[in-house]
């Protein structure tokens, strides 16, 4: 992007010299000639060339801010189209955890249920035997 502008401005300096020199070539043919006629006629067609060359720049210049503004844009819609895919990617992510993560609580619940369960059996028979043996 920088590198077009720098070219564009380079564009623009080298014809501006070049429209001094040949003004200044023109200014010192015009001082020769003494013919007014001649003289109207060349600055007409200075002015012409002129307006040609400040026309070609401006459309030079508008031309390369769409082509910045086209690039830039394309760069913005790859950059959010990036953004939108790793989003997407990290909420899977996110569920597939949070499915695995309820998964395994299940199954600890479960493990713990029979775990207490058996200890209540255990727990009972022994408190009946301690009963038996206190009777």
């Amino acid at each position: 992007m920088d590198t077009a502008v720098y070219i564009i401005l380079g564009l623009i300096l080298v014809t501006v010299i070049l429209l001094a020199i040949i003004i200044f070539m023109l200014y010192g043919k015009v001082k020769k000639s003494a013919d007014s006629s001649s003289v109207d006629s060349k600055i007409d067609s200075m002015q012409k060339i002129f307006g040609d060359e400040f026309s070609r720049i401006r459309t030079e210049n508008a031309n390369s801010g769409k082509a910045v503004r086209e690039e830039m844009r394309q760069s913005l819609d790859a950059m959010s189209q990036k953004i939108d895919t790793q989003s997407k990617n990290t909420v899977e992510m996110l569920i597939n955890i949070r499915d695995k993560n309820t998964e395994n609580a299940d199954r600890q619940n479960k493990v713990l249920e029979g775990s207490i369960a058996k200890m209540q059996e255990s727990n009972e028979k022994k408190l009946e035997e301690l009963r038996a043996k206190v009777d």
